[in-house]
Order: C-alpha cells, then sequence, then structure tokens
C-alpha cells in the first residue's frame, strides 16, 4: 500500500484496509489444481469452479465474514465487492483485481521452481508514467 499513498491524493485508509483484506483473502476459493481445474470446470459447467465466486461467498457468509464483522459493519461485503469486481474500480481494488494478482501468480509459479529473472519484477517501476 505504500505505493498507493504515494501516487494517491487523498489518501483513504479504509478502502486500503478493504484491499489489503481482499489481497489476503481473494484466493480462498480456489479449487484443486488452481486455474487449471477452473478450466475444465467452465467446460463442465460447474460453478464452484470459479474460485472468485466461491471466495466471494466465503467472504460474505463464511468464517471469513464473521472475523471482518469486528472491523465495522459491512466491511466484508466492501471486500467481497472488491474480490468478485462488483465494486466501484479503483487504485485500491487494482491492487487485488488485475494483471498485479497474474503477476503475483507468475512469481509464486516461478519460485517455487527455483527462481528466475521473472521473479525480480520492480513493482514501483508499474506505477511510473
Amino acid at each position: 500500500m505504500d505505493i498507493v499513498r504515494k501516487y494517491t491524493h487523498p489518501f483513504e485508509q479504509t478502502r486500503a484496509d478493504q484491499a489489503l483484506a481482499a489481497a489476503l483473502v481473494h484466493d480462498v476459493g480456489h479449487g484443486p489444481f488452481s486455474h487449471a481445474f477452473e478450466d475444465v470446470g467452465r467446460r463442465l459447467g460447474l460453478k464452484l469452479a470459479d474460485h472468485e465466486l466461491v471466495s466471494e461467498t466465503l467472504i460474505r457468509d463464511g468464517e471469513i465474514a464473521r472475523e471482518f464483522r469486528e472491523l465495522g459493519s459491512g466491511f466484508a461485503d466492501d471486500v467481497a465487492d472488491i474480490v468478485s469486481g462488483s465494486g466501484s474500480s479503483s487504485i485500491y481494488s487494482a491492487v487485488v483485481s488485475s494483471q498485479f494478482d497474474r503477476i503475483d501468480w507468475i512469481i509464486s509459479v516461478v519460485t517455487a521452481d527455483g527462481g528466475t529473472e521473472l521473479a525480480g519484477i520492480d513493482f514501483d517501476g508499474l506505477f511510473r508514467i
């Protein structure tokens, strides 16, 4: 969030907290074999194959929602909106639902395989214009 804070005026702490929470829980709905399972699931018409839909449901209605209630009324719904992409688009939601998530996935796969130069992406440089 330091980069968002640097380039966003005024910085909104509540929205930043929601985005950070969304970043932590956005993949809780992943099935086995991650995205490969989603491709097969789409072909078979399985709703549970859509990890974002499953994540949204778990965040709104599951144990995660109960924990998020401590952070304020509506916090879980705001986080679920960010994860599902149904909320308003902003720099805060872009941290979670964007190419950055795909880059994070690439980095985790690459580093799990011993690491290469791909893991050295300059995230600060991505925000420079």
